[in-house]
């Protein structure tokens, strides 16, 4: 291994390991190197501390002052600072002062326009202020121009109303040739905008039987059924003796149920596990109704409207006031308001 001036063992034959020293130089305070460069990094005299002399090649071979730290040179490297010396000699133009941190490189050279001799960024500043400069006094045109043009419309506007007001006064005048026309067009064409023809006897007649034949009542395809126990229809079949009031007592807590359909058919009756038969509208209570069958009425619904349907049933089914039971197996049609009376009080409004 080789030993440097320092006394290190250095497994480097150029360098030493631990301090850098270059190997085989004179150890420090024993004269020049004959390995240190000629060439020292040159400092100006500020670069030394008080009291030593800096400054060129003063400290000469190994020894001298480290130009950042002052610290006495023992090698390449400043083992204060880590400074390269042999680094600062191959590039005598960089010159290291201490607290002085290293020159930036030259800005680049500003557009020749006459304004970039300035020193630092004076020439950004100068086209900074010239585009402020063009965008202020392109503001200013354009502002110039708006007022122009506003102004010469103004006149335009305000003759715009003159010239409508002036039909108006023609009419006063001794000239109605020019008025005449221009106020009776208005005047004609608004009864036949705003007054319908009246209508031919015929037609009146026509429109009075679609009435009658289109009722009011009638109900789109969404179809609300109202179920309750209704005391009048009650009433009536006991006047015809159609029940006993003792063997089918009014129910003493009735109450009402809604239901509200868009397709069909519509099962009216009351619901058998034992059967299979769910109902659309289950009447299987409570109130229960002991005279609805099972499979009592249905609802269908066609083109035209809808229809009630009474399914054989055993007590029968009966629509609005009527006494006598609808038609077993026959299609009624049913309007909106229409009442369905089955069993012993039931009755289905439709809504």
């Amino acid at each position: 291994m080789a030993r440097c001036p320092a006394g290190h063992e250095s497994e480097a034959s150029d360098y030493c390991d631990t301090c850098g020293l270059v190997i085989g130089a004179q150890p420090a305070g024993t004269g020049a190197s004959a390995a240190a460069p000629t060439l020292v990094a040159p400092a100006a005299p500020a670069t030394t501390a008080g009291g030593q002399a800096g400054g060129g090649q003063a400290g000469g071979g190994a020894g001298g002052a480290c130009p950042v730290c002052q610290a006495e040179r023992n090698g390449r490297f400043c083992e204060e600072c880590g400074y390269d010396f042999e680094l600062a000699e191959a590039m005598p133009q960089v010159t290291m002062t201490p607290g002085v941190p290293p020159a930036e490189p030259e800005a680049e050279p500003e557009p020749a326009n006459g304004s970039a001799s300035g020193s630092g960024g004076r020439g950004l500043d100068l086209e900074a202020e010239l585009a402020r400069a063009e965008a202020e006094a392109e503001a200013e045109r354009q502002s110039a121009a708006s007022a122009a043009s506003g102004a010469s419309a103004a006149p335009a506007e305000t003759s715009e109303p003159q010239a409508e007001a002036e039909p108006s006064a023609h009419p006063e005048s001794s000239a109605p040739e020019s008025s005449t026309p221009e106020s009776s067009t208005p005047e004609s064409s608004a009864p036949d905008s705003a007054v319908p023809e009246p209508l031919s006897p015929e037609a009146e007649a026509a429109l009075n039987l679609a009435s009658v034949l289109t009722p009011a009542s009638a109900f789109g395809s969404e179809l609300t059924l109202v179920v309750n126990a209704d005391r009048d229809y009650y009433k009536a079949q006991i006047e015809r003796g159609d029940i006993i009031e003792s063997e089918f007592p009014f129910p003493k807590y009735p109450h009402e149920r809604r239901f509200t359909f868009t397709d069909s058919p519509i099962r009216i009756g009351r619901a058998s596990a034992s059967r299979g038969l769910a109902p659309e509208i289950d009447l299987t209570g409570p109130p229960l109704d002991p005279a609805v069958s099972h499979l009592h009425a249905q609802l269908l619904r066609h083109d035209e409207g809808w229809v009630v349907v009474d399914l054989d049933s055993a007590n029968g089914t009966r629509l609005n006031d009527a006494e006598e039971p609808l038609a077993a197996e026959t299609e009624i049609p049913v309007n909106r308001g229409d009442r369905i009376h089955l069993g012993v009080w039931t009755t289905i409004t439709l809504q």
